[in-house]
Formats: C-alpha cells, sequence, structure tokens
C-alpha cells in the first residue's frame, strides 16, 4: 500500500489523535520546512507523546 503525505497540524491534528482509541500507531504526516517536505510522524496510544521517526534518504517527499 503507497503511503499518502498529506499535511496535518494543530486542532486538526488533535481532533484526529482524540479519535484513535483502538490503532497501535497512527500515521501522521506533517510539514518539515519550508520546500514542503514531508516526514512521517507515529502516535501511539501508548504515550502522550508524537514521535518524530526521520525518514530514511529517499522517503521524504518534498514539494514544490
Amino acid at each position: 500500500m503507497p503511503i499518502k503525505y498529506t499535511e496535518i497540524s494543530g486542532p486538526l491534528a488533535e481532533r484526529m489523535l482524540a479519535r484513535q482509541n483502538k490503532a497501535i500507531y497512527a500515521e501522521l504526516f506533517v510539514q518539515f520546512g519550508p520546500g514542503k517536505c514531508f516526514l512521517p510522524k507515529y502516535y501511539s496510544e501508548h504515550s502522550d507523546v508524537i514521535e518524530n521517526f526521520e525518514a530514511p534518504l529517499g522517503q521524504k517527499k518534498c514539494l514544490g
């Protein structure tokens, strides 16, 4: 299944996270830098923190 990149931030992201009540991990993508690069972030139901995992070389998607 191909990875889909989208910008999620602020209240929208918070509402989405609030709905994650059974998934172990939910993939979120947030804007990284002025070049509109997107890196995956993962939310775990067992953590209050969204952990940022750096994408391996070539895994970043940049637009513009």
